[in-house]
């Protein structure tokens, strides 16, 4: 198995509008929450909104695994609700740390940068005191799956906190490798991230096409291109609970 694996996240979700205060000392989240219901053959998706309570087993989650932050929230009747001020902890912003956000995709950049010695959190997602479910994060996918090619797309925001304003950079990359039957070129892009001391949003989005012999869910070969961008920003995504195995 080669050292990057590929992740292949199939959430797809109905559309919500997320709120989100940031660029500050204070980050603010609210929304509507759904859970993903996938076909047996992983083709299509349907969405049904999530009406009850939850409460968080942690504040919320780095990207490094690590929990410790103050902040504030719940899912009360299906909506979430959320605060946070500045983290209880920092770590410093290196390749390193922002590496965290690219293996969600099991990416690689180069010449990666900062503009000042910065230190900060990432905040990616919410576990949830539940059976039924690991946790809560903002995503949202689209697909478009043909009887040989598909064509989807998602995007996951991650809230950054910096303790100053910074410019952070890497340069993209091409990779070329095999798992089993699947053939990958991965393609990541350069980025430019200018940040506010206080709570930033980053997007990842991911764009994977490819064809495929068999069936989707279990292909007997696979080609397909990956894309992969990083950018500032907080578009409309979905709040949506990750449902656990059954």
């Amino acid at each position: 198995m080669e050292k990057k694996k590929i992740i292949v996240f199939l959430f797809v979700l109905i559309m919500v509008l997320s709120v989100c205060s940031c660029d500050s000392g204070k980050l603010v989240l609210s929304g509507n929450v759904f859970i993903q219901k996938f076909s047996e053959d992983f083709t299509t998706v349907k969405y049904e909104r999530f009406l009850s309570d939850l409460t968080f087993l942690e504040p919320g989650r780095n990207i490094d695994g690590s929990s410790n932050i103050d902040g504030n929230g719940k899912i009360t009747g299906g909506k979430f609700n959320y605060s946070i001020g500045e983290p209880a902890s920092l770590n410093i912003i290196d390749e390193e740390f922002f590496l965290g956000i690219e293996t969600w995709y099991g990416t690689a950049y180069t010449d990666f940068r900062t503009s000042e010695n910065v230190m900060g959190f990432a905040l990616e997602r919410f576990p949830v005191d539940s059976d039924d479910f690991f946790f809560l994060t903002n995503s949202k996918s689209k697909m478009n799956v043909k009887s040989n090619s598909y064509k989807n797309r998602n995007d996951k925001v991650f809230y950054i906190y910096v303790d100053r304003n910074v410019t952070i950079s890497a340069a993209g990359n091409i990779e070329n490798f095999y798992h089993g039957v699947e053939d990958h070129v991965m393609a990541t892009k350069d980025f430019n991230l200018k940040m506010r001391a206080g709570w930033n949003a980053v997007t990842v989005r991911r764009e994977v096409s490819g064809i495929y012999s068999g069936t989707y869910r279990n292909p007997t070969r696979i080609e397909q291109d990956i894309v992969e961008t990083v950018s500032r920003g907080n578009p409309s995504l979905r709040w949506i609970l990750v449902e656990r195995p059954k």
